[in-house]
C-alpha cells in the first residue's frame, strides 16, 4: 500500500508541475554528481537567460510581445519622437514624411486599422530606426467613415529651401503642420537627458486640445503598462526602483492567477522552502561590498594624462539602432529585479553574485540600499572629503585624478573653450548625489571597456595607449592578467607593468580636456561627457578594491580559498576549471571572430563598425549572432551584397603588434591612433575580462560545496546563456550527468518562452531520490 501511495503522490506532483509554466530563463538544465564531492550530493540547476527586461518577462502569455495600432495624441507623439533624437541646438529640425499611402475609399475606423495593418506589414517590419509608422484617420461628416492614411514620419534637419510636401495629401499636410508647430515648441524644453519635466508639463497644459477631433495612431506595444513606462523613460523621467519593482510584483501576481505562470524568482522561492536540500542561488550580478575592501595608500602619485589621450576625437553620433530600440525599457534586466528581491530576503547566505566587471561602480549595483554599504568602505578622511566635495562633480575623485585638477585650473584661467551649460534647475545636484560615487577597482577599470564596446561604441576611450606604454607586449599582458585575477597577488601583477613617471600619463583612458591640433598649434576645449560615463578614467594602481583580508583581487581569493581546502577533489576541480578558462581564452585569442561564442558576435560587430563603417552602415546589424554566421549580407540601400565572411579580426597578438606599430607613428600631425587600434585594444581586454564571470561562477560552486553543512546541495546558477554553457561544459566533463532539460538555447524572436518543468524541479528532494 505504501508503494502505491507513493506512486500516486508522485503522479499527482508530476501532473501539478506539468500545468505550471515558468518564465524568465530560456532554458533550465539539471546536472547531478555521479559521486559525492567533499562528502556532498550535488545538483546544479543551470538557468540560461538572454538578459530580458523584467517588464517583458511578466507579459501575458509568457512574454510574447503583441503590437497593434494604439491611439496617440499629437503632443505625446512629438514629445516621444523628440525624446529619441539627438541633434545640434543650432540645427533646423522638422517632421518629415517618407512613405505615404491612402485608402481607395472611406473606411470605418476598425476597417482602416485592418487596411493599414495589411498594407503596412512590410513597411512596419523593416522601418528604419527613428522612423514611426502612423495611421491618420480623418472622419467624414457622419463620423462613421473616414479617409485613412498610412505615413512614415521622422525627425530630420532641413534647409530653408527644403520645405516641399507636394507628394503628401492635403489631409496629411494639415497634420504635419500641427505636428511641426509642436516640434518647434517642444524642442525648447529638450535637454540631452530628456525633456525638462516642469516646462514640459506647462506646455502640455497650454497646448491641451491640439489636434482634438482628429485621430492618430502609432504601431506600438499593446501592453499598456509597458508602453506607459517606456514613454516616460523616453521623455527623460527617472523611474525609481521601488516603483518599478512594485509594478513587476503586481504583474507577476496577475500572471500566476490568470495563466498559472511563475517567474523564476517565485519558483526558486517556492522550492527553497524545504529544509533539505540546502538551496543556493548564484547570479550574474554585481559583487557585494562586504566581499571587498580598499587597499591602504601606497606607491607613487598619479600624473596628468598624455597628449595622445587628450587628443582623442570627440564622441561620434550614437547608433540609431540603440537610440530607437523601443523594446528596451531602460529599467535594467529581469536579473536586476531578482538581485534586488533576494538581496532583501537573504538571511541565510544563499545569495552569491559573480560578476566583477563593474566592481566599485555604485550606480551599477541597481539597489539603492547598497549605497551606504559601499560608502562604509571609505576611510574616515575620505568620507569627510566626500561630504565636503563639490556636488556638481559627476563622480567623487577618490583617486585624486590630477587631470581633473588640470581641467579646473585651465577652466578657471580661461584657457578652455567651455561647453554651453544647460540652465535647468531640475538637474541641480541634490543631497544624495554623493552616493553615486565610484570606488576604483582593476575589475571595473577593464570591465568598462565592455560597456563601451557593446552599448556605447560612439564614446572614445584609449586602452591602446595603456597597453602599449604600461604593458608592452601581448605575452606580458597574458602573464599580468593571469597573475592579477587567477590566483596571484596584486603586488606581483603590478610589478610586471611599467608604471614610471614616463609611462603613467598613458594610464588614462580619457580626459575632460579635449586637445585639438589645427596644423599650427593646439586649441583646448572642454570635452562633452554627456553621453559617455567613464567611471574609472585612469588605471587604479595606487588606490583600489581588493578581496577582504587578502593581498589579492576578489577572483584570485576565491581560487586561493579552494586551493587551501583539505579536500583533494575540490583542489583538483579548481585547478582544472582555471586551466579550462585559460584554454578558452587562448582559443579565442587566436581568432576572435571564428572562436567567438555562438551566442556572441559583439567583437565582430564592434570591429565592423570601427574598421568597415561603410559596410556596417549599409547592412542590418541588429543581430550580431546571425551576422557572425553569414558569408555575405544584403545591402539596405541597393541590390549588392557585402562579403562580410571575408572580413576577419586579427589575433590578439597581431592586434597588439598593430597597436605598438601605430604608436611609433604618433606625431603632431597624427596625434591619435586609428579606430582599428582602439577597437583591437578593447577586444584584447574583453576576451579576458568576460571569462572572469565564468571563472568566478565555477569557483563559487566549489566554495558552496566546500562550506555546505548539509549532505545534499542544490545550486542554482542564473546567468547569461554563454556563461551557463561554460559551467555545464566543465561539470559535464567531471562526472556530472544530465538529469533533465527544459526550454531551448535558441528561441525564435518574439516567441513566448514558457518552460514546463518536471516534477523533481518543484520538489528538489526527488533530485536526490528521496
Amino acid at each position: 500500500m505504501a508503494r502505491k501511495k507513493k506512486n500516486k503522490s508522485a503522479a499527482a506532483a508530476a501532473q501539478a508541475a506539468a500545468s505550471r509554466g515558468v518564465v524568465g530563463p530560456d532554458y533550465v538544465q539539471v546536472l547531478t554528481s555521479s559521486d559525492k564531492i567533499a562528502g556532498k550530493n550535488v545538483s546544479l540547476i543551470l538557468c540560461g537567460e538572454s538578459h530580458r527586461d523584467a517588464i517583458d518577462v511578466t507579459r501575458a502569455n509568457g512574454g510574447e510581445e503583441k503590437l497593434g495600432w494604439q491611439p496617440m495624441g499629437h503632443f505625446g507623439f512629438v514629445a516621444e519622437i523628440l525624446g529619441k533624437c539627438f541633434f545640434d541646438e543650432n540645427e533646423n529640425v522638422r517632421l518629415k514624411c517618407g512613405t505615404c499611402k491612402r485608402s481607395n475609399k472611406p473606411l470605418p475606423l476598425g476597417k482602416a486599422k485592418e487596411w493599414a495593418n495589411n498594407l503596412g506589414e512590410q513597411e512596419i517590419e523593416y522601418i528604419e530606426p527613428g522612423h514611426e509608422m502612423v495611421l491618420f484617420w480623418v472622419p467624414l461628416d457622419d463620423g462613421k467613415k473616414g479617409r485613412a492614411y498610412l505615413a512614415e514620419l521622422f525627425i530630420d534637419t532641413f534647409k530653408d529651401d527644403d520645405r516641399s510636401r507636394s507628394h503628401v495629401p492635403r489631409d496629411v499636410v494639415r497634420e504635419l503642420e500641427t505636428l511641426d508647430d509642436l516640434v518647434l515648441r517642444l524642442r525648447t524644453v529638450k535637454t540631452s537627458k530628456g525633456l525638462k519635466a516642469a516646462a514640459y508639463e506647462k506646455l502640455r497644459q497650454d497646448l491641451k486640445g491640439v489636434g482634438e477631433g482628429r485621430q492618430m495612431f502609432i504601431w506600438a506595444d499593446l501592453d499598456s503598462e509597458a508602453r506607459d513606462l517606456n514613454h516616460r523613460r523616453i521623455l527623460g523621467e527617472e523611474i525609481s526602483n521601488e516603483e518599478y519593482d512594485s509594478l513587476i510584483r503586481s504583474r507577476k501576481v496577475n500572471r500566476q492567477q490568470d495563466e498559472n505562470l511563475w517567474t523564476f524568482d517565485d519558483w526558486f522561492s517556492e522550492v527553497k522552502k524545504e529544509n533539505s536540500p540546502s538551496c543556493h542561488l548564484i547570479l550574474e550580478g554585481s559583487i557585494l561590498p562586504e566581499s571587498v575592501e580598499l587597499n591602504n595608500y601606497s606607491g607613487q602619485d598619479y600624473t596628468e594624462a598624455a597628449s595622445i589621450v587628450r587628443c582623442l576625437s570627440e564622441d561620434s553620433d550614437c547608433s540609431d539602432v540603440d537610440l530607437h530600440d523601443a523594446s528596451f525599457d531602460g529599467m535594467g534586466s529581469y536579473l536586476d529585479f531578482i538581485f534586488r528581491r533576494f538581496l532583501h530576503e537573504d538571511d541565510g547566505g544563499f545569495l552569491h553574485c559573480v560578476d566583477p566587471r563593474d566592481l566599485g561602480c555604485v550606480k551599477s549595483c541597481v539597489c539603492d540600499s547598497l549605497h551606504q554599504r559601499w560608502l562604509d568602505l571609505l576611510h574616515p578622511d575620505e568620507r569627510e572629503k566626500l561630504s565636503e566635495s563639490d556636488r556638481k562633480d559627476r563622480h567623487f575623485n577618490l583617486c585624486n585624478n590630477p587631470e581633473v585638477a588640470k581641467f579646473r585650473s585651465m577652466r578657471d584661467g580661461g584657457e578652455l573653450e567651455l561647453l554651453e551649460e544647460e540652465q535647468d534647475s531640475e538637474d541641480e545636484s541634490h543631497p544624495g548625489q554623493e552616493e553615486m560615487i565610484t570606488i576604483p577597482s582593476f575589475e571595473g577599470f577593464f570591465g568598462q571597456g565592455t560597456d563601451i564596446m557593446y552599448y556605447s561604441p560612439h564614446c572614445k576611450i584609449s586602452f591602446a595607449t595603456f597597453l602599449n606604454q604600461c604593458v608592452g607586449s601581448y605575452t606580458n599582458w597574458d602573464s599580468f592578467f593571469v597573475e592579477l585575477f587567477f590566483g596571484g597577488k596584486i603586488e606581483t601583477a603590478l610589478s610586471m607593468l611599467d608604471l614610471t613617471e614616463r609611462t603613467l600619463p598613458y594610464s588614462h583612458l580619457r580626459s575632460p580636456i579635449l586637445q585639438h591640433w589645427d596644423g599650427e598649434g593646439y586649441s583646448w576645449k572642454e570635452r562633452n561627457d554627456d553621453e559617455c560615463e567613464i567611471t574609472m578614467p585612469l588605471f587604479p594602481f595606487k588606490r583600489h578594491l581588493k578581496a577582504k583580508g587578502s593581498p589579492t583581487t576578489w577572483t584570485s581569493q576565491l581560487f586561493s580559498a579552494i586551493m587551501e581546502s583539505e579536500d583533494a577533489v575540490l583542489r583538483e576541480l579548481a585547478t582544472s576549471s582555471k586551466n579550462m578558462i585559460l584554454e578558452h581564452i587562448q582559443r579565442q585569442s587566436m581568432d576572435p571572430k571564428r572562436a567567438d561564442d555562438e551566442f556572441g558576435g559583439d567583437w565582430f560587430l564592434a570591429y565592423l563598425r570601427e574598421c568597415h563603417r561603410d559596410v556596417y552602415d549599409d547592412i542590418d546589424h541588429t543581430d550580431p549572432v546571425e551576422l557572425l554566421k553569414k558569408t555575405s549580407a544584403q545591402s539596405i540601400t541597393g541590390y549588392a551584397k557585402h562579403k562580410i565572411g571575408n572580413i576577419s579580426i586579427p589575433s590578439l597578438e597581431e592586434g597588439f603588434d598593430i597597436i605598438n606599430q601605430e604608436m611609433e607613428t604618433v606625431s603632431l600631425e597624427k596625434p591619435r591612433l586609428s579606430n582599428q587600434a582602439e577597437v583591437l585594444a578593447k577586444i584584447i581586454i574583453d576576451v579576458y575580462v568576460q571569462r572572469l564571470v565564468d571563472f568566478a561562477a565555477l569557483m563559487k560552486v566549489l566554495l558552496i560545496i566546500q562550506e555546505s553543512e548539509t549532505d545534499d546541495v542544490a545550486i542554482f546558477l542564473y546567468a547569461g546563456t554563454c556563461h551557463t554553457r561554460v559551467v555545464s561544459e566543465f561539470f559535464s566533463k567531471h562526472g556530472f550527468k544530465r538529469k533533465c532539460f527544459a526550454g531551448k538555447q535558441d528561441w525564435e524572436e518574439d516567441t513566448a518562452k514558457v518552460l514546463h518543468l518536471p516534477a523533481e524541479l518543484w520538489n528538489l528532494n526527488m533530485l536526490f531520490n528521496k
